[in-house]
């Protein structure tokens, strides 16, 4: 459905601004992937 609605030329809305919160969860897991990576 919304496929044929991108092809007639209509818009899609994006995604929403990260917040706060999204950034200090990447930031964890991002540090714990690499601590397990470089086992410390």
């Amino acid at each position: 459905m919304k496929a044929k609605f991108r092809r007639s030329g209509g818009r899609t809305r994006g995604l929403k601004k990260r917040s706060k919160e999204d950034d200090q969860f990447f930031e964890m897991q991002l540090r714990r992937m690499l601590q397990g990576y470089l086992g410390m």
